[in-house]
This record gives structure tokens, C-alpha cells and sequence, in this order.
């Protein structure tokens, strides 16, 4: 049953210690854990526009190359975490990295989409990449969230292949709601200054990771053309404005992890900001700005 681990912590008023709100953390993350094998995934026969639309989103470098670096850095913590408690939750989150990544070359194998591999070498501090793995996670979650209830409204590829990839996307719910509360039991266990560099480097991690979102944005995908990753893929979103797209977002984003226990914060930082953006953001389609990149460009 989701979210069991919290009965008994912070009855009648009172605060958790750092072991209750570890335990908490840690029982949800295992209890709420969905078993199932890659093998056993069902992959629908496509069309051949369809299938030709899916593998002309430039993605799946990203996505394959991402999986798997994250499914390293992670378990890479989990070897380095000294709490045994702790371990075995962080090396379940490692176990469902590999299995993402699994699941995204498969998906690319039984569509005939090509990728290309780069080599993940292994992190020399794992606690700096797990702060950069799970802030890239907390942002790109978020954005696909959105993308993923747009792609069924639009009816952009078949429901049974987005039935498959909502198990992967429930799950990336399930990490960011981890990261988010693990970080934030960090800081609590480590009082004074150890507390305070932990909060540097947190932030430090979290620059670093949008600056590299943003570079991407702007980059071309696998170097080809002057079209760049972000442009690319907003074309098939048909009349969705900006605005409203971060309003799914949003909105995706408190249904996934509506059903886990309210005793865990929310993610709160990457909300706040997209709402601050919003009150900014135009009103034009976002096809629009891709045709107005493309005219520039040409």
C-alpha cells in the first residue's frame, strides 16, 4: 500500500527525528517499488508514419545516453552510502535507472532508431553526481510530464506504447520525490558547517545542471544542421502555447505524486520557478516560435 511507512512519525504533534523521516523516506521508496521485466514489455506494431514521427524527434541520443549515465551515478552512490537503510533505497532507485535505460534501448531497437553511445565514466564523488543527477532528474521530470500528457492528448503515438512508458514515468515521480526529501534530510543530519557546504554544493549542482539544460537547448542535435534540440521538438505540439504548456507541467506534475504519502515534501523549487515564468511567458503557439527559428536560420 502506497506510502504505509508513515504510521507512527509526527503523531500528535510531535517532530520526527532525522531516523523517523529516514525511515519514512526509505519505506515509501521500497514499498511503492513496481515490479516488472523489460522482456515482458509489450511494443505495438507502428505504422510507417508513425514510427517515421517517432524516430525523427531528436531525443533519443539524449534519452538513451542520459538513462544510461544516471542508472551509473546512482548505483555509484549507493556503493558509497555508509547507512545501510539508506543503501538499500538509493540502490533500488539504482536498479530502476538501469531498467530506464533498458527500456528507452529497447524501445530504439524495436523501432529502428539509431543512437550513439558515449562511454559514462565512473564518478570519483559520488555524492556530487548524485546532486547533479537528481536535480537533472527534478527538471527534465517535470518537462516530460508535461510532454507525456500532451503526446496522449494529441494522440501522437498509439496508447499502448505510452501505457509502457508510463510506468517509467510514474517511477521518475517516485525519484525526484526521493531526491528532493533526501536532500533535505542531508542538511538536517549535518548540523553547522557541514550543513552549510552540504547547501553549497546542492546549489552549486543545481547551476550546474540548468546551465547544461540551457546549452542544450541551443545546441544542434547530433551535430547535423542548424536546427537545435529544443525547436526540434516542440513543432509537433500543434497550437499549445507556452503558457499552457507549463501549465501542464504543472499540473502533471501534482498528479504524479498526489497518491505517495503528504508527509514527504514536494518538489518545490522547479514549481516555484516555472510559475514565476509563467506570469512572463507568451501566449503564441509554440510551433510558431519554431517556424520563426527556422526563417531565421534559412
Amino acid at each position: 500500500m502506497i506510502g504505509r511507512g508513515a504510521e507512527g512519525v509526527g503523531c500528535m504533534g510531535k517532530r520526527p527525528t532525522v531516523g523517523e523521516r529516514r525511515d519514512l523516506l526509505c519505506r515509501f521508496f521500497v514499498d511503492t517499488h513496481v515490479a516488472y521485466d523489460v522482456a515482458d514489455l509489450a511494443w505495438p506494431d507502428l505504422p510507417p508514419p508513425t514510427r517515421q514521427f517517432l524516430a525523427s524527434l531528436p531525443i533519443w541520443d539524449e534519452a538513451v545516453n542520459t538513462e544510461h549515465d544516471t542508472a551509473v551515478l546512482v548505483r555509484a552512490m549507493a556503493d558509497h552510502e555508509a547507512d545501510p537503510v539508506m543503501a538499500e533505497a538509493i540502490g533500488l532507485q539504482a536498479f530502476e535507472e538501469e531498467r530506464h535505460a533498458h527500456v528507452v534501448t529497447e524501445l530504439c531497437a524495436r523501432y529502428d532508431i539509431d543512437v550513439r553511445r558515449r562511454p559514462t565514466p565512473r564518478p570519483t564523488d559520488p555524492e556530487w553526481a548524485f546532486l547533479r543527477s537528481g536535480w537533472g532528474e527534478t527538471l527534465d521530470s517535470f518537462v516530460a510530464f508535461g510532454v507525456f500528457a500532451l503526446a496522449r492528448d494529441l494522440a501522437l503515438v498509439p496508447p499502448d506504447l505510452l501505457s509502457t512508458f508510463d510506468l517509467v514515468m510514474q517511477e521518475e515521480g517516485r525519484h525526484i520525490l526521493f531526491f528532493e526529501n533526501w536532500r533535505l534530510l542531508c542538511r538536517t543530519a549535518r548540523p553547522g558547517v557541514p550543513s552549510a557546504a552540504f547547501a553549497v554544493r546542492t546549489v552549486a549542482a543545481a547551476v550546474t545542471v540548468v546551465l547544461a539544460r540551457l546549452r542544450l537547448a541551443v545546441s544542434s542535435p547530433q551535430g547535423a544542421g542548424d536546427d537545435n534540440f529544443l525547436v526540434s521538438g516542440i513543432g509537433a505540439v500543434g497550437d499549445v502555447t507556452p503558457r499552457a504548456f507549463v501549465d501542464r507541467c504543472l499540473a502533471e506534475s501534482d498528479r504524479r505524486l498526489a497518491p505517495y504519502d503528504p508527509q514527504l515534501v514536494r518538489p518545490r523549487i522547479v514549481p516555484a520557478l516555472a510559475r514565476g515564468l509563467r506570469r512572463v511567458l507568451p501566449d503564441r503557439p509554440l510551433r510558431h516560435f519554431a517556424a520563426d527559428r527556422q526563417a531565421v536560420l534559412t
